[in-house]
């Protein structure tokens, strides 16, 4: 017993709960257990919460846009109830942002990629995923973006919000694109 508490915990199950919680996400009708056990399992302690995030992570990756908007259901119901995931969202916002309104700094974006148009298909998809996305990205700068430890939710907020614009104005060409992308750039960095 003692060496197993010395082997630290047991994080082995993270992907099969995000898994089955992201599929009940999508799923009208079905019953909350998935998210129960999910919940469960974080409150462990934070190495549980930080594998889960990691989980999510690979979701946000997958190359169909229903499992990333059920991933992203998943961090809208996480985003409220953990600091320890927030902060682990919060290491790479700019991927978020990109895995999510397929919205890149803007000396990679191009005008070739406007917004949704670097989300995998199906396209139904992957509009609901671009809205919800900037959806929660300005949800969440309301809630936590006057906080220090939040302030790449302003400049990914911005970026999301400016992207319509972007595209349709042909702002990547110019100056204020070149101070977007530095900006970005400085975030991705550290």
């Amino acid at each position: 017993l003692a060496a197993l508490a010395m082997a630290g915990p047991d994080l082995s199950a993270a992907p099969r709960l995000v898994d089955k919680a992201t599929r009940e996400c999508g799923q009208a009708g079905s019953g909350e257990s998935a998210w129960v056990a999910l919940k469960d399992f974080a409150r462990c302690s934070d190495a549980h919460l930080l594998a889960i995030a990691g989980a999510v992570w690979e979701h946000l990756g997958a190359p169909h846009s229903q499992a990333r908007w059920q991933a992203l259901e998943l961090c809208a119901r996480l985003w409220p109830r953990s600091a320890a995931f927030r902060h682990a969202l919060m290491r790479d916002i700019p991927t978020f942002v990109q895995l999510v309104c397929a919205i890149a700094p803007a000396a990679s974006a191009g005008r070739a990629a406007a917004a949704r148009g670097g989300l995998p298909p199906p396209e139904h998809w992957a509009k609901q995923l671009h809205r919800r996305g900037v959806e929660l990205i300005e949800r969440w700068h309301a809630s936590h973006g006057h906080l220090p430890e939040y302030r790449q939710l302003d400049l990914a907020r911005r970026r999301v919000c400016t992207s319509a614009a972007s595209a349709s104005a042909s702002l990547d060409d110019g100056p204020q694109a070149q101070r977007w992308a530095e900006q970005w750039q400085q975030l991705r960095d550290g």
